[in-house]
């Protein structure tokens, strides 16, 4: 019959056999009864125990730093790449692409409390600095506005063309081109300085506005104030809110002048056919059955019609150079006679 203490050591010896658990003598020796294998033995089995409770009450995740700086504990690094691709992707969601950082993102795996706080989607936000690739739009030396895309730029360059001239049957456009030097640059921004592009369109079509005051002088009226700064007298009105054709300006008065030039002037050259009118001539005929000073129209004038070709050069909606080419009468027009009564 085995001794007690055999009985309840051999079993523990068994398990570290099995586990391949190198120890300083030989078990199958007698030398298993030593003070010293024993306390080996049960140190052994301390450690077995000891590293079986922290697995099962830890769980593998991974530190997330950035910049070097620890800022929470997501599941592994596949799960943290995942959640820093997905705020990329809504951050750049509204331009048509994923945003982009410089930061420098690590991730250092750990064991942790299985009750850990995994990092929020908002934290890490928080702690990111992000930016768009987009294209800036300049004129001349002037930035105009940063766009997501170069296919951007040419989809609204050709908006802003069709804005003030479309090519049919009786208006064939031969070349398009724009006045003024445009240079597309790739640009990093923040996602606040990326232009909609119907904002990008509208600031187009309105132009550049110059304002300044203008001191009324002697003699001056709306009309004249207007032809001194080469505008329509209703933009003259227009920049002065509450006055009318009719309102008076004294002398000494100061009026807004507002001027808009544009921001990109579009040179069109083409050929057009219009049909245009061929007004009557009016034919006046002494009648001595009238009294003196009455008229009385004896044969109604009618406008004739010509169609008219012309080689053109328009610069936004104004055409500055027109060429006719051809001529051709449609309806020719009908002179108007009127009987005049005879001079006294």
């Amino acid at each position: 019959m085995e001794p007690e203490n055999k009985k309840g050591i051999k079993p523990l010896l068994d398990r570290i056999h099995k586990l391949n658990i190198k120890l300083p003598f030989d078990i199958k020796r007698p030398l298993w009864k030593s003070p010293i294998v024993i306390g080996g033995a049960l140190t052994a089995f301390l450690v077995l125990g000891g590293g079986g409770y922290y697995y099962g009450s830890t769980a593998p995740a991974a530190y997330v730093l950035v910049n070097g700086e620890e800022i929470g504990i997501v599941e592994n690094e596949d799960k943290g790449q995942k959640l820093l691709d997905e705020i990329l992707k809504e951050i750049g969601a509204p331009y048509g692409e994923s945003a982009k950082t410089h930061d420098e993102i690590t991730f250092n795996p750990v064991r942790v409390e299985n009750n850990y706080q995994p990092l929020s989607k908002s934290a890490l936000k928080s702690k990111l600095s992000y930016y768009i690739e987009g294209v800036e739009v300049k004129v001349g030396d002037n930035s105009l506005f940063v766009l997501p895309e170069k296919e951007d730029v040419d989809r609204l360059l050709e908006a802003y063309q069709n804005h003030f001239i479309e090519e049919n049957e009786t208006n064939k456009i031969t070349s398009v081109s724009f006045e003024e030097d445009i240079t597309l640059t790739d640009v990093e921004v923040l996602p606040e300085e990326i232009t909609d592009f119907d904002q990008a369109l509208a600031m187009l079509k309105e132009g550049y506005v110059q304002r300044e005051e203008y001191v009324v002088e002697k003699n001056d009226s709306w009309w004249l104030i207007a032809r001194k700064k080469n505008l329509l007298t209703d933009d003259v009105i227009a920049a002065n809110p509450g006055n009318t054709i009719d309102s008076i300006i004294k002398p000494g008065d100061v009026l807004n002048i507002e001027k808009v030039s544009p921001y990109l002037t579009v040179v069109f050259e083409g050929t057009r056919t219009d049909v245009e009118v061929i007004p009557f001539d009016v034919i006046s005929k002494t009648d001595y059955s009238l009294a003196s000073g009455k008229t009385k129209v004896r044969k109604a004038g009618a406008d004739g019609e010509k169609e008219v070709t012309y080689n053109y050069v328009q610069k936004n909606n104004k055409i500055v150079e027109k060429t006719v080419t051809n001529e051709k009468i449609l309806k020719k027009p009908v002179d108007q006679v009127v009987a005049k009564g005879p001079a006294r």
